[in-house]
């Protein structure tokens, strides 16, 4: 586990990196987030990204189903991401 800033904690500017520096919900990168369980009554999701659960906002993306795996940013769901189709039309 990280050890915590308390000057970046006192300030609201504290997240947890996974091993390679890396925050879930604010890294400079979106990151693929497979999605375990779906609240389409506040548009968040239970996904799992890097090993580790989070929750994010899917309210931007049309019909996310468990399963579906996601592009996030900053806790928030940017794209449904097919890694396999990607590859087939030659789009990454």
């Amino acid at each position: 586990m990280p050890e915590i800033d308390a000057e970046r904690l006192s300030a609201g500017q504290f997240c947890t990196p996974d091993s390679a520096g890396h925050c879930i919900t604010c890294a400079d990168q979106a990151l693929e987030a497979e999605v375990l369980a779906l609240d389409e009554s506040t548009g968040m999701a239970s996904v799992r990204v890097e090993g580790r659960t989070a929750e994010v906002d899917v309210s931007l993306i049309d019909s996310v189903e468990p399963g579906d795996t996601l592009l996030i940013h900053g806790g928030v769901a940017l794209a449904i991401h097919n890694p396999k189709s990607a590859t087939q039309t030659g789009v990454a």
